[in-house]
């Protein structure tokens, strides 16, 4: 049965400030609340000015040490995956703005940082990339009939949501998850790689769209990964809501969040 907002204990300020995609965003802006930030003629972030962030940023230090490790240049905002992804939802929120080739904080920003506490901060985050960010931008995936994967999930977030909620803090089989997605949507077309796999595909896809960066980057849900010492050969085997992520799905359902 769907949980209604009385079963749920409230969330508190600590556990949205624990997580490191949140921590990452209001540093963001507590940044611009000081200075602007330069901006290059492609619209990124100015290498300076990464290097300036980098010691507030938790995301992408993973990114950075993989450079470190082999010796890599560090070329442009859009290798930082999660900084990028920042900018975009302060900036669909109007929290910053450009003007003559920077970054500022805007009136709303201010008012977001001031105004608001951490909760309400990371709920409006939250359902901004939800309902109002096309998932696409991030997740570029197959197009079969005129609409790409991210886009059908993006739209048919609140069956995973109402799911989710009915589940509450159980853990979820992850292959028969995604296999239960596409056969309930129909989806086959969209998996059908000869070389990897339509199963691979499925999973890697559903993977980099609802979790990776999304759900796992929120803090909505925890993952158990298969062991491997590479990143990108780990694998979901299950997972399950956290708190935080069941009051998230809650507010996105019963208050009839639709994607525009």
């Amino acid at each position: 049965m769907m949980l209604l907002n009385e079963e749920l204990a409230p969330i508190n300020n600590a556990q949205v400030q624990s997580i490191d995609f949140f921590h990452d965003f209001i540093a963001f802006l507590n940044w611009l609340s000081e200075k602007p930030i330069k901006r290059t003629i492609t619209g990124n972030i100015s290498l300076r000015d990464i290097g300036l962030l980098l010691p507030q940023l938790r995301t992408i230090q993973s990114v950075i040490d993989d450079h470190k490790k082999f010796n890599w240049r560090l070329h442009s905002e859009q290798e930082l995956q999660t900084l990028t992804q920042i900018k975009v939802i302060a900036g669909n929120m109007y929290l910053i703005y450009r003007r003559k080739g920077t970054i500022l904080l805007s009136k709303n920003g201010r008012g977001f940082l001031t105004n608001l506490s951490p909760v309400q901060q990371y709920e409006q985050m939250v359902l901004n990339y939800w309902y109002q960010v096309n998932w696409e931008y991030f997740t570029p995936s197959k197009t079969v009939k005129g609409q790409t994967l991210s886009e059908l999930l993006q739209k048919k977030q609140n069956y995973f949501w109402s799911l989710f909620l009915q589940k509450g803090e159980q853990w979820i089989d992850y292959e028969k998850f995604c296999k239960t997605t596409r056969d309930y949507f129909n989806l086959h077309e969209y998996f059908d790689d000869a070389y990897l796999g339509a199963d691979y595909e499925l999973y890697s896809d559903i993977d980099f769209t609802l979790f990776y960066k999304n759900l796992v980057l929120f803090g909505c849900v925890e993952t158990e990964v298969t062991s491997t010492q590479r990143e990108w050969e780990r694998k979901i085997k299950q997972f399950h809501s956290t708190p935080v992520g069941l009051n998230l799905f809650n507010k996105a359902v019963h208050e009839n969040y639709l994607f525009s």
